[in-house]
């Protein structure tokens, strides 16, 4: 089913796919082996027309914190035709491995001559050459059986393991009010286990039918008059044409039934008598009213997920690894600033006292940032410089100081920003003196911070050192071992 559904939605995709790439959208230039790029653009502007409200803004807000020089529309429309290309692709890829059929990589024939019994028979195919002659075979390889001893050994641990587990949840054999552990077989031993039951009659010592009393797979029946009920059950074990038996003698103690359980039964009994006393007819009619209560029933459709469905979660997880990451390069960013924090006081305050105004100042920091830029970006410098580029644009000081202190988001930069602000609409005469004092704050708090750092990473290095501590305990250990053995 899943195959199906699986199959016929690439299908959809495909066709789709065709027919986006006829009719692309306006102003997309894509290279013509890139079909799916047109079709997640049409998918998401279906989506942000719809169900735009709905969308996560926030890791948008994040990403144009790292990019201020791109649109928050265009970073949305990214970020979402990545995403939906990755769930077009993990249809593929499911659909793929839906597919491809697995192959084994274990050989049958070792050392050219021998393969290897299994615990069950097994069906191999080869192809024999005898001089010119070839020939296919298949062949069915008996599995391994075991010898006198061995069956013997087996008998003896299967019944050392009942001995302790046949009693399941009850006290002990004489003491019995749950369900009876009667598997059919152990774990790591063919061994066929049977059970048979005896129960001795109330006036007599003669034994009778155990039907009323417990089950053949254990559980127990015990709703009779008698206080309990004494049971023999007859564990037979068989391997090929060899057995061995052994009897337990148990106690079955009256069970009170409540009211659920006494409408189960009675239901189970009428559920088992319409089964079986009319095989002839075309329908089997369900029981519809037990113990003068309604009956109703509801078909169970639960199917187990296939570990095909596991390639649709690709999305989710990059999409929680890449909001992840982004909130990594965030905190990193967040740190850098800080650390420039009372570098750009200091500069602030040398440059005006050296008589230039703010806006000249952001020219000439931002001129400077230009001739030395390299492939790494300073998110402080590039924040001025599009403050810069604001001004030049037309932008009030006022209004481009504002939305300085905003994008970056920090405290510290938002207080520069309302000095600033300040500045130029009262006067600049206290802007030294004030930015001095806020100058003393930022080394102080440059040197917590670079502290705190220093202490994170100590805190880092102690792990390969506790790691170092481990190997060497182990060596030290394993030798000891040795030198006792």
């Amino acid at each position: 089913m899943i195959k199906i559904i699986i199959s016929s939605l690439s299908l959809i995709i495909i066709i789709m796919m065709i027919i986006s790439a006829r009719n692309p959208p306006k102003g997309l230039i894509t290279k013509k082996y890139m079909l799916i790029i047109p079709l997640c653009v049409y998918i998401y502007e279906f989506f942000s027309n719809h169900f735009g409200d709905y969308m996560n803004n926030e890791i948008i807000g994040k990403i144009h914190s790292l990019n201020i020089y791109k649109s928050n529309e265009v970073i949305k429309k990214e970020f979402y035709v990545k995403i939906i290309a990755l769930c077009i692709l993990s249809v593929f890829i499911t659909n793929i491995y839906l597919i491809i059929p697995r192959k084994s990589n274990k050989t049958n024939i070792e050392n050219g001559y021998y393969i290897k019994r299994d615990k069950t028979d097994k069906k191999v195919s080869f192809i024999t050459n005898i001089d010119d002659i070839k020939k296919e075979v298949s062949i069915t390889v008996p599995r391994k059986t075991l010898n006198k001893n061995e069956i013997k050994k087996a008998f003896s641990s299967i019944f050392t393991i009942l001995n302790n587990k046949l009693k399941g949840d009850n006290k002990d054999l004489m003491h019995v009010s749950k369900s009876l552990y009667l598997p059919t077989k152990i774990k790591d031993y063919d061994v066929d286990i049977s059970y048979s039951f005896e129960a001795k009659g109330v006036f007599d010592e003669e034994y009778e039918d155990v039907s009323e009393i417990i089950n053949e797979d254990g559980t127990l029946n015990n709703n009779f008059d008698e206080a309990y009920r004494d049971i023999k059950i007859i564990v037979s074990l068989s391997y090929l044409e060899e057995t061995e038996n052994k009897e337990y003698l148990i106690r079955v103690l009256k069970k009170n039934l409540s009211e659920r359980e006494i409408t189960i039964k009675n239901f189970e009994e009428e559920l088992n008598w319409q089964l079986t006393h009319d095989t002839t007819g075309k329908y089997v009619k369900l029981p519809d009213n037990i113990n003068k209560k309604e009956v109703t029933y509801k078909e169970n459709t639960n199917n187990k997920m296939d570990i095909s469905l596991l390639f649709l979660l690709i999305p989710l997880c990059f999409y929680l690894l890449y909001k992840l990451k982004i909130n990594e390069k965030i905190k990193e960013k967040n740190k850098n600033m800080q650390l420039m924090y009372s570098d750009f006081i200091e500069k602030l305050v040398l440059l005006l006292e050296a008589g230039l105004s703010i806006r000249s100042i952001f020219v000439r920091m931002t001129d400077d940032y230009i001739k030395k830029k390299n492939k790494n970006k300073n998110y402080l410098y590039e924040e001025m410089l599009l403050t810069r580029h604001e001004m030049e644009n037309g932008i009030e000081e006022i209004r481009a100081y504002t939305n300085f202190g905003k994008r970056i988001g920090l405290q510290e930069y938002q207080k520069v920003s309302t000095l600033l602000i300040q500045s130029v609409k009262i006067s600049s005469d206290s802007l030294i003196s004030m930015l001095l004092l806020e100058s003393e704050n930022a080394i102080k708090e440059r040197r917590e911070l670079i502290k705190v750092q220093g202490e994170e990473a100590s805190t880092r290095l102690l792990i390969p050192m506790v790691l170092l501590m481990l190997d060497v305990m182990i060596i030290i250990m394993f030798a000891a071992f040795m030198s006792i053995s």
